[in-house]
Formats: structure tokens, C-alpha cells, sequence
């Protein structure tokens, strides 16, 4: 018999029996305990959640084989509790039901949500949890408990957590830490735990615990330390024996040089200057970025929080969120695999993504649509383009009618030298192309009429040739889509990339269905812009910082008439720019304090202008010089078109006087 208690004893000292409260009594303490810290800390005014496990029990076993520890204890094998079974201290479980009863008889006051067993209902309940009680009895039930409740969609791991373990164990801050540790998995930190003391004290409590992050170097992330906070005596109507305030501030400016884990990959503009140092005194390396307005951001967030940059490798998938089975990768793995503590990288917060939470923007980005611009005018046809087909028609109808109406007045007023219509129209084709005529009207009615033709001969020659003048300087470009209706109506074909096509997937509009029908998939962008640029048959959206990456690789090559070009309502998206942290993540709030007022003193701003005007003296310093720029004098090559109207004409006068000696030459013989 004695060996026997002996081997109770030391089973219950190191964890491998875990023993019951047994007393209806001790269910009322632990009540008006959760009471006592609800009226005082949960707020009424939102939900409460209330996870208690129903399918996990306890028993004491008696038997020295098989012990479970603590730890792993999780009550599989064990039969249901019904309402109304008295526990046997021995071998009976605990009748939660009763104290789950008790509880919710106290919770009137709050509407709650209860998280009973694993058959609950999924509804969606869109309030955000404000506070939570979770009834558990071992770690293993815990994170399932857990697990569970993370999946509703009023989860709010920064909220304020209440955890009652309703088992003694031999060394409560242990448990503690056990607890802690499970739901710092979760991102819980504000936290308290009640464990009840050893059996055997002569008054019973319950411990209040919690623990703090980021106190020292080598306690930054890992719960090594719990705090007794407080303890609630079970004497009486029962009271806290201290009446400290149990959810403090657990993070402060200060992080005591803890490292904050940075996941991010180079990024035109944001991210920039990648490199990987070795350290001299191990074989490890580290990652380094130099330049960048988001680097320098982080910058200013460490040195306020007084923490270290750790960046981590970059990841060839950083961008995609899950592989073809459905696990997470990229930053957002990184994130939910905690082994990053921020993600950035002109990362755009377009919808919640579960699991992760977004800082406040700290810059806005832009998603348009750019089309090839037009393409100069081939210099030959500035002549054709000096008036519109309307024009030239009625200067044409205006010589033709202008020939006979010279002959009548001639025959009338009997001038011999325009009473024939050869004569009429040479000289009438003289006066519009400004050259003098072989001899000059003799009679006043004909003087008037040709003073007339004259003029308006002068104001056509004037502005035929202001406009020769501007084409030969410039040509002109060919005009390009100007707007999202004409793009649509257009032949050239829609470049989008696969993540952007949400934006025109209403089939009840007809501008959807039109650029839907001319879709190109980009999967890579960079071989779309090239393709816009060289073949001019291709329109692609792509955001605004892309478009400036993808145009400084190539500005060497660029002159300003095969640059893309933004449409006027081509805007697509106006993308808020984050960085994205775990959910629940107790870095959240000083990281967008300190963002708050980077922006709102206009330092990130100044950042973004210095980098786009560097931007804009790197693509003037490298332009080329050439007449598709700037012209500064009138050259040959610039009067080309008028030479070859010239010889043009030179070609025609030859013609004619050939067909015209030729003539005369037969009438002669």
C-alpha cells in the first residue's frame, strides 16, 4: 500500500497524473473569478466568445501503466459527461456541462458566442470578437480549442483572452508557460491564465498569470518567464489579493535590440541596393538592402522601436500566396509559419487576406492602362496633310469654276488675252501658287475679278505655307486610343496579367465584355512591354511603379515616340501600399504610429519625388539627340517632302513637254 502512494505521489510531482477539482464550490469560485475579470476588463459592448470543450474530459487514473503527462493529456477514450453526473474524485470525469451552466447563468450581460464542441454550427458572424474565456483542460485541448476558434470569422487574436485550466498540476507557472506558449502560436498576448495551486495548500487560489515579450535579447519571442500577476482567493465570496490591473501594456517603445525578421524581395524604387555579407566571426551570412524608400522607412521603424534588421533570403514565389496543394508560400508562408515578423516589398492591400493584417498605407500606387504612342508621320505626307480632303476639294471646285467665269468676263468686256480658257486657267494657276502672270487683265471688270482671285489665292498660299513650314519641322504623330472607349473599339489586342482580370469579369457590361473578348494573359510583364513597344499592337495594364521599372531598363533605346502612353481614364486602381504582419501581431499599433507620422510630416513623400526625379535625369541623360526630338534649323533632310514634290513636278513638266513637242511635231508633218 505504501508503495503504492508512493508511486502516486511521484507520478503527481512530475505531471504524469493530472488530478480534479472536485469541489461545486470550487466551480462558484472560479465563476465569480471569470465575473470579477469580465465586468472589469471584457467589454460589453462587443461579443464575447466562450470556448469550452465538451468532448475532452478527465479522468484520474489509477493504474501505473499508461500515464499520460499533463502536457499531452487530452482525455481521448474517455465517455461523455451528461447533465446531472456527480464527480467521482477517483475515476469519474468532470461534469463541465454544470460549470459551463453556472458560467453562462453570469454571462447575461454580454452576447457571446459559445465554441462547445466540434459539431458547432459555421455561421458567419461579421462583429469583431472583443473579448474571450476559454475553459481548457491540458495544452493538447488548448490548441485544438484553439484551432477552432481561429477559423470563425469574428476571430480576433488582439483582443483580451481569459484562459481557465481546470486541472491542478504540481507546478502552476509551468502549466503557465505551457499555455502561453500555445497561444503565443496565435499571436494571443493579451493574456492572463488562472491555474489553481497544488493540491494541498491549506487555502486554495487560483494564479493569475501572463508573461511579456521583447524584454531582453534573449527574451524576445519565446516564453521563458511567466509573471504571477495576481491570485484570486477561494475564501468567502472570494477577492483578488492584490487588485493589479491584469491586461498592461505589453509592448513598449522600447524593444531591447530584439531583431524584427523582414520579408521582402528587391523592388524597383522601394527595395533596392541587395546584398549578402558574410559575418567574420561564424560561417553565416547576412542580408543587406541599401537604398529604397521602404528600406528607409524600416529604417526609421527599428531605430524608433529600438530593434535590428533581419532580413530574410528572397523568395523566387514571394508574390504567390499558396502552391498547387493549397499550402502557403512566399511572404504570406513566411508570415503564418512565423518565421517573419513584417512583409514588404509594394505589397497592395486589394482585399483581408486570412491570417495576415495590413499597417496603415504608406503610399499609393496606381494601376493603369498604357498604349503605344503614336508613331511619327512619315515626312512625305505633310503635303496631303496641309487641309483636309473637304479643303482640297473646294480649292480644286474654286479653280475650275473660276476658269470659265474669267472667260465670260473677258469676252464681255473684250480683252483678248483671257478670252480662251487655256489662257484663263494657266494664269489663274499661277495667281494660287504665288507666280506672276504672262500679262495683266486690261479691262476694269476683269481687273476687279482677278484682284479678288488674287487675295484669296495669298490667304490659301499664307496658310498652305505656315503649315508646310510646322510639318517639315515636325510631322506630327499618329494619334493613339485616347480613352478606355476607343482602346476598346481599337484592333490592338489587351495585355493583363492573371491577378488583374477580376476587374472586368461583369459580363453585364459591354466594355468588360469587349476587352475580355481581346485579352492577352501577361504572364510576364516585361516581355508584354517590350512587345507594345516594337510591334505597337498590343495595350497592357500594368502599375505605375512596373511601368517606370520596365522603362528604365530600356531607356538607351527610347525616344519619345515609342514611349507607352497612359490613356486619360485608364486608371484602373488606385492601390492602397502597405506592409503586412501576422494577425494579431502586437507589433501592429507602434508600427502604425510610426507610419502615421513618417507620412503625415511628408518624408515618405519627399523620398518618392527624389526617386522619380532621379529617375527622370537618368532617362534625359540618356536620350539620343535626333530629329524625332528637337529640331533647332531648317536642314535637307527636314524640306524632303518639298523636294520631292519638286521632282515631282520636275517629272510631269518633262512629261508634258514631250507629249507636247511630240504633237506638234505629227501636226507638223
Amino acid at each position: 500500500m505504501k508503495t503504492c502512494n508512493a508511486a502516486l505521489c511521484l507520478a503527481q510531482l512530475f505531471g504524469l497524473l493530472p488530478s480534479v477539482i472536485t469541489s461545486k464550490l470550487d466551480d462558484i469560485q472560479l465563476v465569480r473569478c471569470l465575473r470579477t475579470i469580465g465586468d472589469q476588463y471584457l467589454p460589453q459592448t462587443q461579443t464575447l466568445a466562450v470556448a469550452w470543450t465538451q468532448d475532452d474530459f478527465l479522468r484520474q487514473n489509477t493504474s501505473t501503466s499508461g500515464i499520460t503527462p499533463a502536457r499531452e493529456f487530452d482525455g481521448q477514450g474517455s465517455r461523455h459527461a451528461r447533465y446531472g453526473v456527480e464527480r467521482n474524485p477517483l475515476n469519474e470525469p468532470i461534469n463541465i456541462n454544470a460549470l459551463v451552466d453556472l458560467l453562462f447563468s453570469e454571462l447575461n450581460l454580454w452576447t457571446f458566442i459559445v465554441y462547445g464542441n466540434k459539431r458547432e454550427s459555421n455561421h458567419r458572424n461579421y462583429d469583431v470578437c472583443g473579448g474571450y474565456i476559454v475553459l481548457t483542460v491540458s495544452v493538447s485541448t488548448l490548441r485544438n480549442q484553439l484551432q477552432r476558434v481561429s477559423k470563425s470569422s469574428c476571430w480576433n487574436p488582439r483582443a483580451r483572452f481569459v484562459v481557465a485550466f481546470l486541472n491542478s498540476f504540481y507546478d502552476p507557472p509551468l502549466m503557465a508557460q505551457w499555455l502561453l506558449e500555445e497561444l503565443w502560436k496565435h499571436k494571443i498576448l493579451n493574456v492572463v491564465v488562472l491555474v489553481p495551486n497544488e493540491e494541498g495548500e491549506r487555502i486554495p487560489v487560483l494564479n493569475v498569470y501572463t508573461w511579456y515579450p521583447y524584454q531582453s535579447t534573449g527574451q524576445c519571442t519565446e516564453v521563458k518567464d511567466v509573471t504571477l500577476i495576481d491570485t484570486w482567493v477561494m475564501k468567502g465570496n472570494g477577492y483578488f489579493m492584490r487588485n493589479t490591473y491584469l491586461f498592461p501594456q505589453k509592448i513598449s517603445k522600447n524593444l531591447h535590440g530584439c531583431p524584427l525578421r523582414i520579408s521582402t524581395q528587391p523592388t524597383i524604387f522601394a527595395v533596392e541596393g541587395f546584398d549578402v555579407e558574410s559575418l567574420a566571426r561564424s560561417n553565416e551570412t547576412k542580408v543587406m538592402y541599401k537604398d529604397g524608400w521602404e528600406i528607409k522607412l524600416l529604417r526609421i521603424i527599428t531605430k524608433k522601436m529600438n530593434m535590428i534588421e533581419h532580413y530574410l533570403y528572397p523568395l523566387r514565389d514571394f508574390l504567390n500566396a499558396t502552391d498547387n496543394e493549397g499550402n502557403s508560400i512566399g511572404y504570406t508562408g513566411e508570415l503564418l509559419n512565423d518565421t517573419a515578423d513584417v512583409a514588404v516589398g509594394l505589397l497592395v492591400m486589394r482585399k483581408p487576406r486570412r491570417g495576415l493584417v495590413a499597417t496603415r498605407p504608406h503610399h499609393w500606387g496606381r494601376l493603369s492602362w498604357y498604349v503605344p504612342c503614336g508613331s511619327r508621320y512619315p515626312r512625305w505626307m505633310s503635303i496631303f496633310r496641309m487641309f483636309s480632303g473637304s479643303v482640297w476639294a473646294l480649292l480644286i471646285v474654286s479653280v475650275v469654276l473660276s476658269v470659265p467665269v474669267i472667260t465670260f468676263i473677258a469676252r464681255f468686256s473684250d480683252d483678248s488675252l483671257y478670252n480662251t480658257q487655256s489662257n484663263t486657267l494657266f494664269s489663274t494657276l499661277a495667281s494660287i501658287l504665288s507666280v506672276s502672270v504672262p500679262a495683266m487683265p486690261r479691262t476694269w471688270p476683269l481687273r476687279c475679278f482677278f484682284i479678288s482671285w488674287v487675295c484669296y489665292s495669298l490667304a490659301v498660299d499664307t496658310v498652305f505655307q505656315t503649315y508646310l513650314t510646322s510639318f517639315l519641322i515636325d510631322p506630327g504623330i499618329i494619334p493613339h486610343p485616347r480613352n478606355l472607349e476607343e482602346l476598346a473599339r481599337s484592333d490592338m489586342k489587351l495585355g493583363i496579367n492573371v491577378a488583374d482580370q477580376g476587374f472586368y469579369q461583369d459580363r453585364t457590361d459591354a466594355e468588360a465584355r469587349q476587352i475580355m473578348a481581346k485579352k492577352v494573359e501577361c504572364v510576364n510583364q516585361r516581355a508584354c512591354y517590350m512587345s507594345a513597344k516594337k510591334y505597337k499592337n498590343l495595350a497592357i495594364l500594368l502599375p505605375e511603379l512596373v511601368y517606370k521599372f520596365l522603362r528604365s531598363e530600356n531607356q538607351t533605346y527610347e525616344t519619345s515616340s515609342n514611349f507607352l502612353c497612359q490613356i486619360e481614364d485608364g486608371v484602373v486602381e488606385y492601390g492602397p501600399v502597405v506592409m503586412f504582419l501576422p494577425k494579431g501581431s502586437s507589433l501592429l499599433s507602434r508600427i502604425n504610429d510610426i507610419i502615421y507620422h513618417v507620412v503625415e510630416a511628408g518624408i515618405l513623400d519627399e523620398w518618392v519625388k527624389m526617386s522619380n526625379h532621379i529617375q527622370m535625369v537618368k532617362e534625359k541623360a540618356s536620350l539620343p539627340g535626333g530629329l524625332s526630338d528637337e529640331y533647332y534649323k531648317l536642314s535637307l533632310e527636314h524640306l524632303q517632302s518639298a523636294f520631292y514634290l519638286l521632282l515631282l513636278g520636275y517629272c510631269i513638266s518633262f512629261v508634258i513637254f514631250v507629249t507636247e513637242h511630240i504633237c506638234k511635231s505629227a501636226l507638223f508633218y
